[in-house]
């Protein structure tokens, strides 16, 4: 496989990869699924025979511009009134965007713009969802970053040696072209590939986390309290005792003066417990 080929089936399988982390977390509406399904179908058959003339859709640029402002319009619509999230509505967005890239592919630049797109997407993947199964597209989307990355820069090294020489001699030295990928280059790459990965893993479990990321959903921290809770877990009663949020205040209207007896309040019993904490049944 030569070198062009390579680059563009790479570049296309990021896109995939990101592209498949959204739809494992059922949270894309249908149309937007094969949509962007059949944009990677149709990059991916023209990548793969080789086809220089990278645009499926002969349309100007100004018809794209159209395209893309409408998309832009619907992304306000659906912020607003449908999804009333950012993050639904910004990974529809997304979807559209990578249709559009994926359809355009033409300069460095919409190369650079579907490799931020496909990162994108995979934050947001991440951002919906705890899963295990996220690890393996996680990986997936890993090696084919390292390849695209690596391919990408060949290519552009190749791009502007033959633009050197061709200006230096007028005519550029078939033996100075870029040969097809070896199994040898394959494998290496691959390996670097998983010590990356293997190295990001141990980071993960080394470096302490925190809870707080931009993709993140806003959500109101719960309040501790003891008593006034369906349920609580093991561990979190610490967390009761060192917060001073007022929860009850009562008044006696038919009471002057300082009580002269014990005044107890009592709170939610729970019957069920297992390892975890309790709750009422």
């Amino acid at each position: 496989m030569n070198l062009e080929r390579a680059f563009r089936i790479s570049s296309i399988l990021l896109a995939a990869s990101g592209f498949t982390g959204l739809i494992l977390t059922g949270e894309l509406p249908i149309g937007l699924v094969g949509l962007g399904a059949a944009a990677l179908a149709l990059s991916f058959m023209q990548g793969a025979g080789g086809n220089a003339d990278w645009l499926v859709f002969r349309l100007s640029s100004g018809a794209w511009n159209a395209i893309l402002a409408s998309a832009f319009i619907a992304f306000g619509v659906d912020l607003l009134w449908i999804s009333q999230d950012l993050l639904p509505a910004g990974i529809h967005f997304l979807i559209l965007l990578m249709v559009n890239k994926l359809l355009t592919l033409q300069q460095r630049k919409d190369f650079l713009h579907l490799y931020a797109i496909s990162l994108l997407e995979i934050l947001a993947a991440a951002a919906l969802t705890v899963e295990l199964w996220y690890g393996a597209v996680f990986l997936a989307y890993l090696l084919a970053a390292i390849w695209t990355l690596l391919l990408y820069h060949l290519r552009n090294e190749a791009e502007e040696a033959g633009a050197v020489l061709h200006t230096v001699r007028g005519s550029v030295d078939p033996a100075r072209t870029p040969g097809p990928i070896t199994g040898r280059f394959f494998w290496t790459t691959n390996a670097v590939a998983v010590a990356a990965f293997g190295l990001t893993v141990a980071i993960f479990f080394i470096i302490p986390r925190i809870g707080a990321g931009f993709f993140q959903k806003d959500r109101a921290e719960l309040v501790r309290t003891s008593g006034f809770s369906e349920k609580v877990d093991l561990g979190i009663i610490g967390a009761i005792k060192l917060d001073e949020t007022v929860v009850m205040r009562v008044e006696f209207p038919d009471h002057n003066g300082p009580l002269t007896e014990g005044l107890y309040f009592r709170g939610a019993a729970y019957n069920i417990y297992n390892r975890l904490g309790g709750r009422d049944g």
